[in-house]
């Protein structure tokens, strides 16, 4: 089999969405499909290369307030570019205009009725009753438009599903297939890294892991923060990732006067490595389509304490404690609490057996090969 995968964002980009499609791609590739990648150059990388067998063309894009913008006549060779494939699908990723969009026009002028697949990884974030407003305007017309223009709707949780259904999806063409991860990657030791990194080897650290946007909830980890290292003292809160929120966040810190405790790391490409110093894992996100972080922290056997938010709950197992969100009152208290009681080694090594047996990379992919051979036969009765 053979697929043309049309992504915003792919490595060396940072983030979970570009984490996804690359997994995505390198699990299929293992499993003996031919993996092409349409995707911009928001993240750098070379126009044409291949990487763990996965083969990779990049175009180039305007970058507007962090979004990829990609030249239509790029876009446009998303149909170009699955032809000299033979491509047997197309699969595309998020509902953003400048890719999906245009790729799915593409696919409509130049390839008709050709096999096709979206996958939706995220749901909608409140920003005020307007621009909420024009997004779900945006979802019941544009979103709608491309779920109507592929044979299957992949939706990364229940959340994204029932937000997919909101804005007119067909129920009949969702599927729920989440995220993975590879758990043979989480098997680093502590003690190396927190040396590594100047970070007291007895002292307790708690780590964040996500791009700094208001979304993610960094901000309120930080509020809950100061009533935890009045308890705990010599306690370090790990930061990894970077973003807009970066400037107001550490003056956040001195605000606070907690400033030697928070640790900005920036953007990393170790995340497996670090989470292993992590004693917990804090995910305070405002909106989240799932918690492949929550995963993530699973395979390593670390505790967490997330937000109960979109597709968190789906994630969460015995290992994890789920709190409300955008409070860092209830944030704290619920770290002060994990850190004084911490879930027992069986919980926690139940909690990462079930991630091995549910949410490995080659388990996910499979179940994608399914959607993929269901698109093709759909398309040849047509």
């Amino acid at each position: 089999m053979k697929v043309c995968m049309v992504a915003a964002y792919f490595p060396p980009y940072i983030g979970g969405y570009a984490r996804h499609v690359f997994e995505l791609s390198k699990a299929l590739v293992r499993q003996g499909v031919r993996v092409v990648v349409v995707t911009t150059r928001a993240g750098g990388g070379k126009p044409r290369e291949e990487i763990c067998g996965v083969e990779i063309h990049r175009f180039p894009c305007l970058n507007i307030y962090k979004l990829p913008y990609v030249l239509v006549p790029s876009a446009l060779k998303v149909s170009k570019v699955a032809r000299e494939l033979e491509a047997d699908v197309l699969h595309f990723h998020g509902r953003l205009f400048s890719t999906s969009v245009l790729g799915v026009v593409s696919k409509n002028l130049f390839l008709g009725d050709f096999p096709s697949v979206l996958t939706l990884h995220g749901v909608n974030v409140y920003y005020g009753k307007f621009l909420t407003g024009l997004a779900h305007l945006y979802d019941l017309t544009v979103s709608r438009y491309l779920a109507k223009s592929v044979n299957y709707v992949i939706a990364v949780s229940g959340a994204v599903r029932n937000y997919a259904l909101s804005y007119g999806v067909p129920q009949w063409k969702i599927s729920v297939i989440p995220g993975g991860v590879n758990p043979e990657l989480f098997t680093e030791k502590a003690v190396k890294r927190k040396e590594e990194l100047g970070l007291p080897v007895e002292g307790l650290v708690l780590g964040f892991v996500g791009r700094l946007y208001p979304t993610k909830g960094c901000d309120v980890l930080i509020k809950a923060s100061k009533k935890v290292v009045e308890k705990f003292g010599d306690l370090k809160v790990v930061v990894v990732g970077d973003g807009p929120q970066r400037g107001e966040l550490e003056k956040l810190t001195l605000k606070l006067g907690i400033r030697e405790n928070i640790v900005f790391l920036g953007e990393r490409r170790d995340v497996e490595g670090l989470i292993a110093l992590f004693d917990v894992v804090v995910i305070p996100s405002i909106a989240e389509g799932f918690g492949l972080t929550i995963l993530e922290a699973t395979a390593a056997g670390k505790p967490v304490v997330a937000s109960n938010v979109g597709g968190h709950p789906e994630a969460a197992l015995g290992n994890t404690t789920l709190v409300e969100p955008n409070s860092p009152d209830k944030l704290a208290e619920a770290l002060m609490k994990v850190l004084d009681n911490p879930p027992s080694r069986e919980v926690v090594e139940k909690a990462r057996e079930t991630v091995k047996e549910r949410y490995e990379w080659s388990k996910i992919a499979g179940k994608i090969r399914g959607i993929y051979e269901e698109a093709v036969r759909e398309a040849r009765k047509e």
